[in-house]
């Protein structure tokens, strides 16, 4: 024999119907409770972080998201890299070639001597007289040495160029010029000049 009675179902325990959310870095962001039929509840939270990051490195910043009933939990890393500006230093040694100008003359106290027999004196007088200098061949060389604070990548220059103020004219090794990272490089110039100028020289470098 079957007996068939009718019966309602009643919600008797609710487990995690409203959760916590809290935030490593943003602390306790709020909670959400659970609905009955989709639409399913949702909830959103945003916050800002504000870091200042190192100079020449790149500093990870993690924080986790958990629900704290159920322990549920999601991370994100964000890596800030602050750059800092290639520093350049510079050597420099002149140089130049001298030319010591010379005269040469002689003198004889006589050009003739007319006698019978016997010897014949002449006393001559060499006299050398320095005339001056000349200098030619002026040169500046050294070297043009750029280092990278930056301990994550490598700086490329687009152009290193040498220039002095007082007439000369420069040249720097050919490129390319790839400072490494937490490295530097270094390159050969040359600058000459068709006169004497005693002025320093001055540097001037892009990238």
């Amino acid at each position: 024999m079957l007996f068939r009675s009718g019966f309602d179902l009643v919600l008797s325990n609710e487990t995690n119907r409203t959760v916590h959310v809290a935030d490593s870095y943003g602390g306790d962001l709020g909670t959400v409770t659970g609905v009955d039929d989709a639409p399913w509840a949702t909830a959103t939270f945003t916050y800002d972080r504000t870091e200042s990051g190192v100079g020449g490195t790149c500093t990870a910043y993690d924080n986790k998201a958990t629900i704290t009933e159920t322990e549920q939990s999601a991370s994100k890393s964000v890596d800030l890299c602050v750059a800092e500006d290639p520093t350049v230093t510079k050597t420099a040694a002149g140089t130049f070639d001298r030319t010591y100008r010379w005269e040469l003359s002689k003198e004889v106290d006589r050009t003739l001597a007319e006698q019978i027999g016997g010897t014949a004196t002449f006393r001559y007088t060499v006299e050398v007289e320095q005339e001056g200098v000349t200098d030619s061949g002026w040169v500046v060389t050294g070297v043009i040495t750029v280092v990278n604070p930056n301990d994550w990548q490598a700086i490329t220059l687009t152009g290193l160029v040498d220039a002095v103020d007082n007439g000369g004219s420069c040249t720097v090794d050919d490129g390319p010029w790839v400072v490494p990272a937490s490295g530097s490089l270094t390159v050969a110039y040359r600058c000459s000049y068709s006169t004497r100028d005693r002025k320093s020289t001055r540097l001037n470098s892009s990238h």
